[in-house]
């Protein structure tokens, strides 16, 4: 009894042990992978290119064909009109052999049909196998095609699964971004009450004004309508992140953030752009678009040799064996041979095709120009935008230390009567802001370094 009752307790602690969990970068990235439907797909795509690539091999092989036909006709299919004006010549002059054979009987009663007919059914089967020797590289490059084709979508497999990875990655930066603002805007609420309080007893003491309070009560209406915003956007967020990890529209996720993460530590180092930055054209060849659009050069140059190949002669041997049994006789009948077929014709509009091919080919080529060049500027424009980030985060470090400093002395001098209750407040609200800048930057810095690690070819 005991133990079911404590089965019971566990499994209704489930939904609430499930909602307590908490989520680290990996476990998002890792949970983003296996649910997106993408990936799947993707999977999918290599295993019909590996299967294709074993169909093209079967080509090297012969090929062995079986055919039969057996068949029952209400008429004969051969029949011969028979002219006795013709036949009884012949007879007269082979009548004193015939006599002289004893047949003379046999002649005298002989009659001569109007017509002979046979071959009301028959029985037909063949077994054929036949070797192309040369087909003009059709084989080979198909071949060749269909391996390209199996790393074609492994590339694209690896291009998948870091675009999931990078979104899985922004979505949880935005959360824990939205998070620390939440927890500043809390704490701020939190730092009114207390001064609200503290003027209120003043109040009564004669010693503030009620100007005062209202300052502070306007300036709590602000900070509650700011929290409200950030939760919803904060909620939003988790539904975003939850549903791409495979989790449905679950707005109670929890993330984890490591204690010594400049989030938690401002003081923490967040690493130099240097770390990361690289040379742009070295750069340019680790990037799965560039490997893409080379392996579609590759694919097009194939596509041009093979449209050649099929206006080239083809060379093929063989054998063949068959059985028959028809008119009253069966026989079965072996042979080989070879084959020489020259499209003489296909000439005329295969040239046409072949054109076709090359064009595709060159613009391919150019395609794969115009890229790199688009790649080397955007590596660029990702290495800045990971630089300006980067003195954004300087910039808002000192920001909140000013501010910190600011808020101090304010209090100072509100606490000997030398600063008013409205430049404490405005002091407070530039250290709530110098901190949500501060988060913005540093969680930009971090996209911003995805971002250029995308770019580069390097992000796992």
């Amino acid at each position: 009894m005991k133990r079911l009752v404590y089965i019971i307790s566990l499994i209704c602690a489930l939904p609430v042990l499930a909602q307590n969990q908490q989520y680290s970068l990996e476990d998002c990235r890792k949970m983003a992978l296996e649910n997106n439907v993408k990936m799947q797909q993707q999977r999918v795509a290599i295993e019909n290119a590996e299967l294709q690539k074993k169909e093209a091999f079967v080509n090297f092989f012969p090929s062995v064909s079986a055919s039969g036909i057996a068949f029952r006709s209400n008429e004969d299919l051969i029949q011969v009109d028979i002219p006795k004006e013709q036949i009884t010549p012949v007879l007269g002059q082979l009548a004193p052999t015939l006599i002289s054979m004893g047949l003379g009987d046999m002649l005298s009663t002989m009659e001569i049909p109007d017509e002979y007919s046979t071959l009301d059914k028959g029985n037909f089967a063949a077994l054929m196998a036949s070797w192309p020797i040369f087909a003009g590289g059709q084989i080979l490059n198909g071949n060749r095609l269909a391996k390209l084709g199996v790393e074609v979508s492994e590339l694209q497999l690896q291009q998948t699964e870091r675009e999931i990875k990078l979104t899985a990655e922004q979505y949880y930066w935005q959360v824990i971004s939205l998070e620390e603002k939440l927890n500043t805007i809390r704490s701020m609420r939190e730092m009114l009450k207390s001064f609200e309080s503290d003027v209120q007893i003043a109040l009564n003491a004669g010693l503030a004004t009620r100007n005062d309070l209202l300052q502070i009560q306007l300036q709590q209406g602000q900070v509650e309508s700011g929290l409200v915003t950030l939760q919803s956007n904060y909620n939003i967020c988790r539904m975003l992140l939850s549903q791409y990890m495979g989790l449905g529209l679950d707005t109670s996720i929890t993330l984890q953030i490591d204690t010594l993460s400049p989030l938690k530590n401002i003081n923490a180092s967040i690493g130099s752009p240097d770390d990361v930055i690289m040379n742009s054209q070295e750069a340019l060849s680790n990037t799965l678009e560039l490997a893409l659009l080379e392996q579609n050069v590759k694919a097009k140059k194939l596509q041009y040799q093979m449209a050649i190949g099929k206006r080239l002669p083809t060379v093929a041997i063989g054998g063949c064996y068959s059985y028959y049994d028809m008119m009253d006789a069966d026989n079965t009948v072996g042979m080989v041979f070879g084959m020489v077929n020259v499209p003489i014709t296909d000439w005329w509009g295969g040239a046409y095709a072949i054109k076709r091919e090359k064009n595709a080919l060159k613009t391919a080529e150019m395609d794969l120009q115009d890229v790199q060049q688009k790649l080397l500027i955007g590596i660029q424009s990702a290495e800045s935008n990971l630089r300006d980030a980067w003195q954004q985060v300087i910039i808002a470090q000192r920001s909140i230390e000013q501010a910190d400093e600011n808020l101090r002395l304010q209090r100072d001098f509100y606490a000997v009567g030398t600063a008013t209750t409205s430049e404490l407040l405005q002091a407070q609200s530039l250290n709530q802001q110098s901190r949500d800048k501060y988060v913005d930057a540093w969680t930009q810095y971090q996209i911003r370094r995805l971002e250029y690690l995308q770019a580069t070819g390097r992000y796992e």
